[in-house]
């Protein structure tokens, strides 16, 4: 997303290792320098295994930084390995995958059904279940760490080592991600583990080396760091109590974002109101249900440290003790709505002075002098191209009836800074552009009806004056766009019924792969123009056929025809011009719209 920024590279003060503020304008330079600089943990001198001395000894490891919302959850397509379990009579020698605990690794599984590991006395995060299985050897009774294992847990010890003294060890965890088994081993070509701390206390994400995020301010940074946190909780979210009063709060935002959402149009709330009353209800629902005493429906055997109590009791937030099932599922339902919402407040720029208030607000990154030069430069080398396609842009827009402009008006309402919000991308196509195909063609059905009706009058070659063959030559090219009406818009509608549907992120990079074309989003909208573009010079040409045919007679000289027509076309393109110049007119006020200061939003409620 593009991002606005007032702020030179440099780092900000926290209280622990911190991101380093690289302003949007600056980040496309540096990405390629920033990929490769060497921010790496090498481990070169490992202590011994704590698991015991297995024989083997510790590589070279390099472990480098990764943001939660960049991991690996799983692999598509990737095929499972069936076997053959016997099972026996007996139902309590059934394997009880919940409970399986190997040399301190305890395995949970999200509510989706991924799998991970967590430590508790290394505070560690696996995101499979490898610590259990290719971390150790199963050749030794009782099974000692593989080599895999050994590399892995001098990694850990290693990062734990270089934690800041300001981070508290007690309120932070660490996700490590181990490289693949087949990764190479040589010295020369050293794999390569990611990682990334959380603090639980102050809800963030930290790295032991700095890091670049193209960020505008410090507030700005602030909201990256808190969405990567909950983004982290919804990736592993049963091992961990969330923060007390998170629940209350989220309803508190809920409660505004239905009513921002209800009373302004460009609200930036990154779900409907009838959405967010739905979440509400059911996380007060999920509320009542956790601080009333459990029902018989409610299990009574299970008891976990983590909720700090058994069922039926309270704990320390004062909520009934529930089941892993439950207490998993309610984690990542919290988590996984507060990272929609800091998702949102970062791409629309929360707490920063130049905030987003209306999704339709441009905040594209300012121009330095640097790139300023740069500009003039490319705009002297490529002066002749960019005259060439403002030539095809305004060809098109009269063959078009400046319809492109209408189309580009609603293309640019919900594709702003490259960001487009999900819900309006579907309300565009069900309310405005697919009941226009639809209009396009049903009006372009009757007007090649009234074609089919006045060739049959008499057929093309049944005189051989020249007047009567022209109008008819006419009504055929009117067909002819008649037809090319309704084709266009049958193939737009098929195409376009199951886009309507995208994700935001697939909607964005469908957008984004018009923009980057020659004639950007404009080309885009000049084929949405189509049959409308079609159907008018359909229009035209009819109503010439018709005018000229009812006053064509034998008798009348070539000079009174040709004036006739003159004087009853004049009607028809003052019409037209008319239309061409409204659309001109409402586009260009919209222009002006998004060029003016922004209102307030409650000021505009």
């Amino acid at each position: 997303m593009s991002r606005a920024a007032s702020l030179d590279s440099g780092h900000y003060n926290w209280s622990m290792p911190s991101p380093v503020i690289v302003p949007q304008r600056l980040a496309s330079s540096r990405s390629s320098s920033v990929d490769s600089e060497e921010t790496k943990v090498t481990v070169d001198k490992p202590e011994p295994c704590a698991t015991g001395d297995t024989g083997v000894k510790p590589t070279l490891l390099d472990v480098k930084p990764i943001r939660p919302d960049r991991i690996t959850l799983s692999v598509p397509n990737k095929p499972t390995n069936a076997f053959l379990l016997q099972l026996t009579a007996e139902p309590n020698n059934y394997p009880d995958l919940e409970s399986i605990c190997v040399s301190g690794w305890t395995r949970h599984v999200h509510p989706s059904g991924r799998v991970y590991c967590y430590n508790e006395h290394l505070r560690t995060i696996v995101r499979d279940d490898g610590p259990m299985n290719d971390w150790l050897d199963f050749s030794t009774e009782p099974p000692l760490a593989s080599q895999r294992g050994v590399d892995a847990l001098q990694a850990i010890d290693a990062l734990w080592a270089q934690m800041p003294k300001s981070a508290a060890p007690s309120q932070c965890e660490l996700f490590y991600d181990p490289p693949e088994p087949e990764a190479p081993t040589s010295p020369r070509s050293p794999r390569h583990g990611f990682y990334y701390f959380v603090d639980w206390s102050r809800q963030t994400t930290f790295w032991v080396h700095d890091q670049y995020f193209p960020v505008s301010s410090a507030a700005h940074a602030g909201d990256n760091l808190r969405m990567l946190f909950w983004t982290h909780v919804d990736h592993f979210p049963v091992h961990h109590d969330l923060p007390n009063g998170c629940r209350e709060e989220l309803l508190a935002v809920l409660s505004y974002l239905a009513v921002d959402e209800t009373t302004f149009n460009d609200s930036t709330a990154p779900w409907s109101a009838a959405q967010i009353h739905q979440l509400r209800k059911s996380i007060r629902a999920d509320l009542q249900r956790s601080s009333t005493s459990p029902g018989p429906s409610r299990s009574n055997s299970f008891e976990s440290d983590i909720t700090t109590g058994s069922v039926g009791s309270q704990n320390t937030f004062g909520r009934i003790a529930c089941s892993i099932e439950e207490f998993g599922a309610r984690n990542a339902t919290i988590a996984r709505l507060w990272r929609q919402i800091w998702m949102a407040r970062t791409l629309n720029y929360y707490g920063d002075p130049n905030a987003r208030l209306g999704r339709r607000e441009s905040r594209a990154p300012a121009i330095d002098e640097v790139d300023n030069e740069r500009s003039r430069w490319s705009s002297a080398v490529n002066r002749c191209q960019r005259i060439c396609r403002a030539a095809v842009r305004k060809g098109v827009s009269a063959l078009s009836f400046n319809r492109p402009a209408y189309y580009y008006d609603l293309l640019g309402s919900v594709f702003v800074d490259s960001m487009t919000y999900q819900r309006h991308w579907e309300n565009l196509f069900d309310t405005d552009i697919i009941p226009g195909w639809n209009n396009n063609g049903v009006t372009a059905a009757v007007v090649l009806a009234s074609n089919m009706a006045f060739l049959a009058l008499t057929r093309v070659d049944s005189t051989d004056e020249p007047g009567p063959l022209v109008w008819k030559m006419f009504s055929i090219s009117s067909t002819i766009f008649s037809i090319t009406t309704v084709i266009t818009s049958m193939l737009l509608v098929q195409s376009y019924q199951s886009m309507k549907s995208l994700s935001a992120q697939e909607a964005n990079k469908h957008l984004s792969r018009y923009e980057e074309s020659q004639l950007g989003l404009f080309g885009t909208a000049a084929v949405f123009s189509m049959p409308f573009a079609t159907l008018m010079w359909s229009l035209v040409t009819f109503t010439v056929a018709i005018l000229g045919y009812s006053l064509h007679t034998p008798q009348t000289p070539r000079s009174a025809v040709l004036l006739l027509t003159i004087t009853t076309l004049i009607p028809v393109a003052v019409i037209i011009l008319c239309q061409t110049l409204l659309l001109g007119r409402q586009f260009g006020c919209y222009c002006r719209r998004r060029r003016s200061p922004a209102l307030d939003p409650e000021a505009q409620a």
